[in-house]
């Protein structure tokens, strides 16, 4: 997409001489290569660069409030963690110190988050950003994705990935609202998120995901629009954080299904679809056994949402379970949830299909972040 004389021509440019073209406020932005500024459209899935450039060695992106021109959105960025913003023509140090590159701004305020250090920082344009929020001590150590998302009225929001929230706090730290999430396992860092038009979009850990809502919970699953590693998101103060409502979603307990019956999530761990049989028959046999070495594996299986086996280490000989799937339900998915990993990572589990005396045979691996899952699918003689 991106044309290498087109990228050294940018490089060498002096701060300020592109000027800028208008902030769409239903883009988002990102950073790449150091200084050049992406631009993405949600309607279209496509992105390109942007016709400004940030000063060298810069980190971060945010896009908030003019610090002198009122009612009007600018970029700003970090260089030596000193704020920095384009005032129109050209790029200005404030000469204030933010400690840290993931910035945000809505309202009055920007905020900084330092994922590392579990603090948030708050600056008001007069004098160097000062910490107003530690989230280390109550919380936990934070894991990112490492990024903050403001508002027009200055609240900010971040996402807690090893708690499975999106949490929404006011100017003064105090938390207002909580998110659940769910289809993310604990990825510790990431390139920032965004949100846009009831779309959250994110990178965790080398994958970009897009969130939405389904049935009160944000459900996160992998794009391919985006790149899978990136610097820094960047949007727009929201005017609100209503998350738009994409599909029915059954939530069953500890599973987490799409109105297709297929699993997105078992307690909170992603569902990995590994095989998928034809069965003629709604209730037959299967069976389970490790077919190697037994390494003290324990699991737990679950079908359509109810678990049929709980707290079972898998041995040499196999344990025979009678089944009854869903003839109704286009999917019906057997999932091998693990309770540990045995002496070898991953938890394995054979597992045998028995219909009309024939036999099919398959294996099932899950981790501490995955489960693998089998799907019958039902077609009548």
């Amino acid at each position: 997409m991106y044309r290498s004389a087109l990228f050294a021509f940018l490089l060498f440019l002096p701060i300020g001489a592109l000027s800028a073209q208008s902030i769409n406020c239903d883009h988002i932005y990102w950073l790449e290569a150091g200084s050049i500024i992406v631009d993405f459209d949600p309607s279209t899935q496509t992105y390109s660069h942007y016709s400004l450039v940030t000063p060298p060695n810069s980190s971060g992106l945010a896009i908030a409030p003019d610090f002198k021109r009122k009612n009007t959105l600018t970029f700003y960025t970090t260089v030596a963690n000193y704020m920095y913003y384009y005032d129109g023509s050209q790029w200005v140090n404030t000469n204030h110190n933010v400690t840290t590159v993931n910035i945000a701004g809505g309202g009055d305020y920007m905020y900084i988050l330092d994922g590392v250090n579990s603090k948030v920082y708050k600056y008001t344009r007069k004098g160097d950003a000062t910490l107003l929020l530690d989230l280390g001590g109550v919380n936990g150590n934070f894991a990112g994705p490492y990024d903050v998302v403001c508002d027009n009225k200055g609240n900010f929001y971040l996402m807690h990935v090893r708690r499975k929230k999106l949490i929404q706090y006011d100017p003064t730290g105090k938390v207002i609202k909580e998110y659940e999430l769910a289809g993310l396992s604990d990825q510790p860092s990431g390139g920032g998120f965004a949100y846009r038009n009831g779309v959250i979009y994110a990178n965790v850990s080398g994958a970009s995901v897009i969130g939405e809502m389904r049935n009160g919970v944000i459900v996160f699953t992998r794009t391919t629009a985006l790149p899978q590693n990136m610097n820094d998101f960047a949007s727009c103060p929201l005017d609100v954080f209503v998350p738009k409502e994409k599909d029915t979603v059954i939530v069953d307990k500890d599973v987490i299904f799409t109105d297709g019956n297929i699993p997105l999530t078992i307690k909170e761990r992603n569902v990995v679809l590994q095989s998928t049989i034809t069965v003629n028959t709604p209730e037959f046999e299967i069976q389970i056994w490790d077919q190697s070495m037994p390494d003290g594996d324990s699991i737990s299986l679950n079908l359509n949402g109810k678990w049929i086996l709980e707290n079972y280490e898998v041995v040499k000989e196999k344990l025979k379970l009678k089944v009854k799937i869903s003839p109704s339900n286009p999917n019906n998915y057997l999932i091998l949830y693990a309770l540990n990993l045995g002496k070898f990572s991953p938890n394995t589990a054979a597992v045998a299909v028995i219909i009309d005396g024939k036999e099919q045979r398959l294996t099932l691996k899950s981790d501490m972040k995955t489960s693998g899952a089998l799907n019958f699918t039902y077609v009548p003689e």
